[in-house]
C-alpha cells in the first residue's frame, strides 16, 4: 500500500531540503570558522557513528554522503571520510541481513512460503541476488536493506554478502562524495 500523496510529499521535501542544507553547509564551512570547529567537534567518531544511525533511517532517506564537501571544507580529509561513511553504511546494512538471516527460522507460519520461494529463487540464479545487491548498492540512492533482508531471508552467508556490501557503498560514497564537492565547488 503506497503512503498518501501528502505524506510522500513531506518526505520528499524533507530529503529536498537536507540536501539543500548541505550544499549550503558546504559552501559556508569553507569560510566559517564556527560551523568548522562544530563540524570538527564530532570529528571523524561522529562521521562514523552519523552513518550508522543514518544507514537505518528507510522512511526519509539522508544522503549522508551530500555531508562530504562539509565535513571536508572544515578540515577532515576526504579519504577517510569516505572510507567511515561507507563502512558505518555497511554496518547497517549488514544488521539488516544478519537479523533476516537469523530471524528467517522464526517467521510467522504464514512466512514460510514466501521464504520458500525467495530460497527456490535464490538456488535457481545463485549469483543473480548478489549481483542485484550489488548494483543496488553501489547505484541506488535508497537503503540498501530493501535488498539486503531478502537476501538474507533467501540464506545467503554473510562471507559472501558483507563484502559486496563494502564496495558498493565504497563505490556509492565515493561517487556522491566527489559529485557534491564538484557541485558545490561549482557553485561558489
Amino acid at each position: 500500500m503506497r503512503a498518501p500523496t501528502s505524506e510522500r510529499m513531506l518526505r520528499l521535501s524533507f530529503l529536498a531540503a537536507t540536501l539543500g542544507f548541505a550544499f549550503w553547509l558546504g559552501s559556508v564551512a569553507a569560510e566559517n570558522a564556527a560551523v568548522q570547529n562544530l563540524i570538527l567537534g564530532g570529528g571523524y567518531l561522529g562521521v562514523f557513528l552519523f552513518s550508522i544511525i543514518n544507514g537505518f533511517n528507510v522512511f526519509v532517506p539522508i544522503v549522508t554522503a551530500s555531508f562530504i564537501p562539509a565535513l571536508t571544507a572544515a578540515g577532515l580529509a576526504t579519504v577517510p571520510v569516505i572510507v567511515l561513511i561507507a563502512l558505518g553504511m555497511t554496518i547497517a546494512d549488514a544488521i539488516g541481513f544478519l537479523l533476516a538471516r537469523v530471524g528467517r527460522t522464526h517467521l510467522p507460519p504464514g512466512s514460510a512460503r514466501m521464504v520458500g520461494a525467495l530460497e527456490r529463487a535464490g538456488a535457481r540464479q545463485w549469483s543473480l541476488p548478489l549481483v542485484i545487491l550489488g548494483l543496488w548498492a553501489a547505484l541506488v540512492p535508497f537503503p540498501t536493506e530493501v535488498i539486503a533482508v531478502p537476501v538474507g531471508l533467501m540464506g545467503y552467508q554473510a562471507r559472501v554478502v558483507i563484502p559486496i556490501l563494502v564496495l558498493g557503498n565504497l563505490f556509492y560514497v565515493t561517487m556522491v562524495g566527489l559529485g557534491f564537492m564538484s557541485a558545490v565547488a561549482w557553485l561558489v
